[in-house]
């Protein structure tokens, strides 16, 4: 029997209400986000995350949103408080990359670039963007295998990647 919940007769009223709430807060807040009303769509996940602390769209779409401002320090701590609640979300970790290269720090993007590869190893913007963080770092070879790995294909299972050694 699965964990899931998939239906609202199987969950308890008040948590599928919390949930459902939340989805329709978080996608009202993206509307407002993608038509630049940054100040609604903040607003919105700030009423998301006083009901859920942790929601790593609503953090992340406020690290965006700050970015966006031009406030870049609460935007590299909300992409990391996004990354905190959820480290599995490669995305989160890309976006953060982005920001630590325009701020040249190139060890920082790489390790966050690391991370985002080793969860989503056949993203090829993740290892393009990989390559180029060595690159700046100074680190030719490494470059060159994460671009090598990236042009050709994933390896078998049990071979080490070139990502592993980095």
């Amino acid at each position: 029997m699965s964990d899931r919940i998939t239906t609202q007769s199987e969950c308890p009223p008040l948590l599928y209400e919390k949930d459902r709430i939340g989805d329709n807060l978080f996608s009202a807040a993206l509307k407002h986000f993608e038509s630049d009303n940054l100040e609604k769509a903040n607003s919105l996940c700030d009423e998301l995350l006083q009901a859920q602390p942790n929601h790593p769209d609503a953090l992340h779409l406020k690290g965006a949103s700050a970015i966006k401002l031009g406030d870049l320090e609460r935007g590299f701590e909300f992409f990391e408080k996004s990354i905190e609640a959820d480290p599995a979300r490669s995305e989160f970790r890309v976006n953060l990359s982005q920001l630590l290269t325009a701020k040249r720090d190139y060890c920082g993007a790489a390790f966050h670039l690391q991370r985002a590869a080793e969860l989503d190893p056949k993203n090829i913007e993740t290892l393009h963007l990989l390559g180029i963080a060595f690159f700046e770092k100074g680190e030719i070879d490494e470059a060159l295998d994460v671009s090598r790995f990236g042009l050709s294909s994933p390896p078998e299972f049990g071979q080490a990647s070139p990502l592993e050694s980095v």
